[in-house]
Parts: structure tokens; sequence; C-alpha cells
């Protein structure tokens, strides 16, 4: 029997843009297509699970349907679509166009017309009938032919497609009575109003025991019903009828196709130019293998170089290199694709000469994309002459673009000829090596370079961002490349130690566990019910999971509130805990930090420009995530000792956001109290909990106040961060901003403009662009959130970027036996010969505490020792 797959359309998008609304995923145009690439994978999942010969799409089309006419509050209370989802309606369209279904709707009827409609005519001719929308009016079309595949609702609920026995077995009555049920009930989704007095279990039972509206009415006049229900029916008789003709489907409308229109076999080759048109490279690769297309014809004319020499330098050099996986101090090494008025060039990675790191490190006119990785895959500490960096500009001119691939930037500019990163490489997790097609797509790279510099350079321009690229973030690529290339020593004996003594802990734990139960205690299932089910502790206030009710760190930590000490409970999930603190710190430090060991260092990858403020983050490992105050942070930290002859040298700004906040906002207040070198956070306290006499528990509650209102926090997240209650926060803030008055004035003004203009600045004038399509409360205050902080961190951040060039001056010319090692936020970390670390150490400070002429002193604390761990 054939089947024809009938979906509601409108109801398809707006599942998919809600369950993805919080991800930011554009197209190279700049335009939101988060719903769209939700709806892809939903089509080709539906499509899989139903094996279709037939497919239709139906659309809302009118914004006023027979059914507006007939009852003006129709659907009135619904919200306004939100802009990001509207922006995607016409790419949907071009989607399904592309996919080779037809899609369509009708001013007059609404797509579950148009879907009861198709249905009549698949039925008349034996065709199964497969309807998928989350719409609960379509399961009145539910029979023997006809079944309606209603999604989850949320990621605990289950899928359920319906037939006549689904449906009754969840509803209690008969499909043909469920018309009779919405008019008698109201359905709040369309604003149909329901007769007063009866709810779902009245409604029921009225259908089961009459059937339908006529007899219910004719019940009611008789009196046959309870008094009350009488009255509520004979009074709301024209109402129920006006409701039935609402909530009945329309079976009958003209369409101007046929059945026949809506075969279908395969997708439509034409959906990989979508694809690619819209960026959208995972989807490709799929779609590319699913309709058994031909590989693309990979092809570029270059030269290969064996023996690379003056005859292949140009005047403006254009030079990109990659590697088969992110590290680029273990992956395999790919080769350089090289570009100028000679021609274009490869050069094979074992064919790199004297002559090539000349050329790199000479005078000639340079230009890469990602030239950090190029530095870091040849352990060059010094280039010269590279006057850009793509990569790196590109995300100047909006962070977001830091994510992009190359191919995906190529895409943006209409860069043609260029070839997606699945084409060549297939999936990034298990990328394919084939050497020819990664020389030309290497060597295709290195020609695009040329197409993207001068647009590049020019936007940076235009946007007033060029110092912020010259002055800050391209000086900086080689820093960090040094940095990387000289990696931190790792202790091996030490860690073997380590490992030894966390196997032991573990081990002890689980005895112990064991001698209470036999569970697997890392199965979320097995632990919620021994501790809920089968011993009955109180989970009052413990949130319900689909494994039964949590047992995350906070939801533990609330039942050992509630219990004795020397209940054996009590034991049992203190050693739950222990275990999996052990754990974490084995499996995420221990072990994560030995598997990124080469040759006795680790060398993490730093990013520039990966945070939104242009904070540095680092990855394989996050060295800058290592727990500072704890006992298992300490242990971790000294893993990592100064190499011989040389000492660990950390020098930390103090409080440096809130001294870039008494800068920003100008207050006198502030800036009085870092100038006469008062303790902030004591004077703090003073004034917000109108004491004299401080207590250490009342500045460190005013140093989380600080903190928390330069990052916009409000009273309910205040009051929960200091456990206070909400009146007593919204009286601190108040009383905060009396105490230092220009900071509200300050960044009320930051929101205004922000909301007007659509971005915020550092004081270095970095610019985050915002998403000011928002609709929810929350969503409002977490924007404001990022306007508040972002100026205040990103200034941070880009001192400290400012602080890290400057000393890397210092080093090349006068310290060349320093190594700037680690950058943690706001602390520097270096390795100094023990003979001049106190010369050394004295003028590093000095660079960062005068990096800037603010109107009140950056200070920074520092510490030598042997290793990490004594240097805190």
């Amino acid at each position: 029997m054939e089947t024809i797959l009938l979906i509601d359309g409108s109801n398809l998008l707006y599942r998919a843009y809600y369950a993805t609304e919080s991800k930011e995923m554009k197209s190279p145009e700049g335009v939101d297509v988060n719903a769209i690439h939700t709806v892809i994978s939903l089509l080709k999942k539906y499509i899989d699970k139903f094996k279709p010969n037939y497919v239709f799409i139906a659309l809302d089309e009118g914004k006023e349907t027979f059914r507006h006419q007939d009852y003006q509050e129709y659907k009135a209370h619904r919200q306004e679509t939100p802009q990001r989802l509207k922006d995607q309606f016409s790419i949907a369209r071009e989607l399904y166009e592309s996919m080779g279904i037809v899609a369509c709707g009708n001013n007059n009827y609404e797509a579950d017309d148009l879907i009861a409609t198709i249905t009549k005519l698949a039925k008349d001719k034996n065709i199964h009938v497969q309807i998928i929308s989350s719409d609960k009016d379509l399961l009145q079309l539910v029979d023997d032919e006809v079944n309606v595949f209603v999604p989850k609702s949320n990621k605990f609920g289950k899928d359920i497609n319906y037939s006549p026995n689904i449906f009754e077995e969840k509803f209690d009555i008969k499909v043909n009575q469920w018309t009779i049920y919405k008019s008698l009930v109201g359905d709040s989704s369309d604003n149909i109003v329901g007769v007063p007095k009866i709810g779902p279990k009245t409604a029921t039972n009225l259908i089961k025991e009459y059937g339908s509206i006529d007899a219910i009415v004719d019940a009611a006049k008789q009196g046959l019903l309870k008094p009350m229900l009488n009255k509520n029916i004979l009074e709301y008789e024209e109402l129920l009828y006006k409701n039935l003709s609402l909530v009945t489907l329309v079976e009958d409308i003209d369409l101007d196709f046929s059945l026949d229109d809506l075969a279908f076999n395969n997708f439509n080759q034409n959906i990989l130019t979508f694809l690619h048109k819209h960026g959208m490279n995972r989807h490709f690769a799929t779609f590319q293998k699913l309709l058994g297309c031909n590989e693309q014809e990979i092809t570029c004319d270059f030269v290969e170089i064996n023996e690379f020499n003056q005859d292949y330098i140009g005047e403006e050099n254009y030079i990109y290199t990659q590697t088969l996986t992110d590290d680029y101090f273990t992956s395999k090494q790919l080769g350089f694709g090289i570009y100028n008025e000679k021609g274009l060039f490869y050069l094979p990675y074992d064919h790199v000469n004297q002559n090539f790191i000349d050329f790199l490190q000479d005078d000639h006119k340079k230009i890469t994309y990602d030239l950090k990785m190029l530095m870091g895959i040849l352990r060059l500490k010094k280039v010269n002459n590279f006057i850009c960096d793509i990569k790196i500009a590109n995300a100047v001119l909006n962070p977001e673009n830091y994510k992009k691939s190359l191919d995906f930037l190529c895409l943006e500019y209409k860069v043609k000829n260029i070839y997606s990163y699945n084409t060549i490489y297939g999936s990034k997790t298990n990328p394919q090596y084939n050497i020819d097609k990664i020389k030309i797509d290497i060597c295709t790279k290195a020609g695009a370079l040329k197409d993207l510099f001068i647009p590049i350079i020019n936007k940076l321009e235009i946007e007033n961002l060029s110092d912020v690229y010259y002055q800050i973030e391209h000086p900086l690529i080689e820093v960090l490349a040094r940095m990387e290339i000289n990696g931190i020593l790792f202790d091996n004996n030490k860690y073997l130690e380590l490992e030894a003594q966390y196997n032991q802990q573990i081990n002890e734990i689980l005895d112990k566990i064991s001698q209470i139960t036999n569970i697997n205690i890392n199965s979320s299932k097995q632990l919620s019910d021994f501790i809920f089910v089968e011993n009955g502790i109180d989970n009052k206030g413990i949130k319900k999971t689909q494994n039964g009710f949590s047992t995350d760190q906070a939801s533990l930590n609330k039942v050992l509130e509630k219990l004795d000490h020397n209940d054996k409970m009590y034991e049992f999930i203190s050693l739950v805990l222990d275990y999996r603190q052990k754990t974490k710190i084995y499996s995420t430090y221990l072990i994560g930090l030995k598997k990124n060991v080469i040759n006795g260092y680790i060398h993490p990858i730093y990013h520039q420009l990966l945070a939104e403020t242009g904070r540095l983050s680092a990855t394989k490992p996050n060295i800058q995530n290592i727990p500072i105050r704890t006992k298992e942070g300490k242990e971790i930290r000294s893993l990592f000792p100064a190499p011989e002859h040389m000492k660990f040298a950390t020098f930390d700004y103090s409080q440096i956001e809130l001294r870039v906040i008494a800068e920003l906002s100008r207050d006198a207040n502030m800036i009085d109290i870092f100038n006469k070198n008062d303790d902030i956070h004591k004077l703090t306290a003073k004034h917000i909990f109108k004491i004299d006499n401080v207590d250490d528990e009342q500045r460190r509650k005013a140093k989380a106040i600080n903190f928390g209102i330069i990052y916009g926090i409000g009273p309910h997240g205040l009051a929960k961060q200091i456990d206070t209650p909400l009146p007593e926060a919204k009286m601190i803030i108040e009383n905060y901003f009396k105490a230092f008055p220009n900071i509200e004035v300050y960044q009320n003004k930051l929101k205004e403009d922000a909301f007007k203009n659509g971005f915020v600045k550092t004081l270095f004038d970095r610019i985050r662009y915002l998403n000011l399509n928002i609709n929810k409360k929350s969503e409002k205050e977490a924007l404001e959130r990022i306007i508040v902080n972002t100026p205040v961190q990103g200034t941070a951040a880009d001192i400290i970027k400012k602080a890290m060039i400057e000393i890397d001056k210092l080093i090349l010319n006068k310290y060349p036996d320093v190594q700037m090692v680690m950058q943690i936020h706001d602390e520097l970390i270096f390795y100094i010969p023990k003979t001049i670390v106190e010369d050394a150490s004295k003028d590093i400070k000095y660079i960062m505490e005068h990096i800037v002429d603010f109107s009140v002193p950056l200070l920074v604390s520092e510490a030598v020792a042997n290793n990490w761990e004594d240097a805190k």
C-alpha cells in the first residue's frame, strides 16, 4: 500500500525555531537559519521513518481565513511571530522547492484544512495517510487508513503516532467525537472558549453517555443533567454549534494540483545547491551521500614545488596551510599553498627547507589565514612582514566570524571555486586523508586569500576597527604563537605519583559504597531509585528528570542538608559526591593533561577571539580552567615546575575589572578608593550594609556584590548568589548605587545606546554586536547583562593583550632567555632565569601597571617559586 506524508509546515517551522532559539546559526549572508537547520534534519528523519511515495507540506498562507470571518476572536491572543523566524519563512520555501517537495497554502483556509482535503483524496485512492503535526486539531482525521504523528513536546516526553486504538486509550472517547469534545471544552491555543464549568472529565462523560452535541443539548432541555450543566449548555447552545463549525476541518478545498504532483522518490539534487549557498556544510555531506551523487570534480592548476627558492616568491604573497585535525601540534601536516603574480604553488610539508623559512622571516609582503597555526606547525617563533591574518581580521569585524571556516568565509564574500570541508575531508571527527584533493584545496584557498584581503581590510577601516586589529590583535598573534611553542613543562614523575594516589582513593570510596549498595552509581536512574524510592528520601525541591529525581551535585547537596550526619544515607551521598569530585579531577585534569604532553611539554592552543568579549581562551588542554583555591587544584598545579635554572613567575592584575569600571563610569567615589589604595570590598560593605565594623563574611559578600553588579546582576541573581532574601537584595543594590552613583548612570546610558545602536564597545573600540530580536523578559535581562559586562570584561581583556605585546617586545630586546608560557585571564606566567628574576620581574610588572593611562592605578601582584602551586 502506498503512503502519503502530509506535514503541517507552519507547525514544523515554529517547533524547529523554538527548539534552537538560543543558538546563533547564520547563513553566509548573515541571516538566521537556526530553524532551517532543524527543519532539514526533521524532514530527512520523517522521510526515512515513513518512506512515503508522496509528500506534501501544508502552509498557513493567509492572515485571515473563513474562521476569522466567522469568529473575530479566533487566534486573537497569539503572540507576534519573532522577526528572526519571519526572516526564515522565504528560506524555508526555497528549501522545500530545492528538495523537490510541494509546499503551499490557501489564503482562505488553514494548513489543517489542506491536510484534511488531501487526506480524503488519498483515502479515495486507497493510499495510506501519515500526518505529522503537534496540532491536535488533526486528530479528528485518524482512522484505520490515517495516522497522526505528534512529536514529543519536550525532552522527557514521547512521540505518539495516533491510530484509532491509541486515540481511544489516550482520550477515552472515539475519534469521531473529538470535535464534540473540543466544542465543549474549547481550545485555548485557538482562543476558542468552551462552555463554562465543563472541563475534560465532564466533557468525556457527556460524550460517552450522549454521543453528540444534539443529544447533549436535548438532554439539557429535558433537565436530565445536573442543574448547573443544564443551565450552562442551554445558555451557550449557540456557542457550542459555532465551536463545532470552527474546530471541524474542511475536506473539499479546490486544489490546483493532483496527488500525482506530490509523488516523491528521493530528494532533488538541487538541495545540494541550496545547502552550499546557505553554508550548511554538515547537511551537504549527508545529502551528497544520500543522493548517490558523483564526487564533485576537484580541479585546480598549480605547480608542486620540490625545492623552494627565490623563483616562487612574488611582491605580494598569499600563503595558506592547515592540518588534518584542529590540534596543529599533533596533527598530520598537509603542506603550504602559495599564490603570487608568478603563479599558484604547492609546497609539501616534507619539502620545507631553509629557503622557505628564510622567506617567512624576510621582508617580502605576506598575507595568510591563521598565522599562529602556520608558526605552530613549523615550530617557528619568528616571522616577518605578515601584513594581514585574514582569519583574525575578519573576527575583529565580528567575533562570530572566528568560528567560521575559510570555505564559509569565501561563500560570504562570493569567492568562487572553493570546495567545502566535507567535499575534501568528509567528517570532522574522522577526516579522510586524500593528498591529491588536499593539494587542490590548499592551493585554491591560497588563491582565495587575494580576493578576501582588500574587502576585509577596507571593512576594518569603514567600521573604525583598524586600530583594534593593527594595534592589538595582529601583533598579539606572534606573541601567542611563541607562548604556545614555548609550552609548559610537565612533571611526569609527580603525575605518576598523583595518578596512583587518586586511583587508590577512588577504589577506597567504591569499596565503602559497595558495603552500602551494589547499584551502579554512574547510572543516574539507579542512583535516583536507590535514594528516593528504595530509601524514601524526601524529594521536595528536587527537580524531576527523565530518569527520576535529579541526582546532580546541587540536588544531592540539598538532600544532605535535610539528613542527620549519623544517617547512613548521609554517608552514602557524601561518598557519591566525593567519588564524583575525585573521578572528575582524575579524568579531566590528570588523564586530560597527560594526553596532551609532547616531549615533556604541554602546548595549549590559545583562541584570540572565540569569546565575544575578546578574552583569550585555551584548548588542548584548557589550562585556564584548573581550579585555583581547592586542594585538588593545587595538586594539579604542582605538576608544572619551572625548568632547571629557571623560576616560575606569575603576575596577576588585582581587581582589574573593578578598576576598569571606575575608569569607564568616572565614578568619583570608586576612583577615590582606588587612588587611596583602600580596601574596596570593605568600604563597599560599609555602604551597603550600613555598618562601621566589617567582618570577613560581610567583606566576602561585598566582594561578590562588587563583581556581580559590574556584570549586570539583578536582585534575583544577587539574592541567590549571596543567599539573602529578595527584598534585602533589592535594598543592597539601591545602597550600592547610592554609594557609587555614576556606575548606575553609566550602565543605564550603556543599555540605552546599545538598544539604539545594536552593539557595545570596549574602551579601545572593540565591537560586540547584539541580537536585539528578543521577546521574553528573561531574554532582555540576559541581553542587558551582556551589554553591561562586555565593555568591562572586554576592556580588561584588551589591557592584558596590550601588556602581552609590550612584554614580548621587552623579552625579544632585553631578556631573550625569558619565556612567556601562560595567560590565565588576568594573569601572565613566565619562566625566568634565576639570575635575572629580580630585574625581569620589575620590568614586567612596570609594563603591566603602566600599559594604560587611567585615573586609577593598575596594581599587579607577583609571585616567584619553583612550580605553579607554590607561586599562588
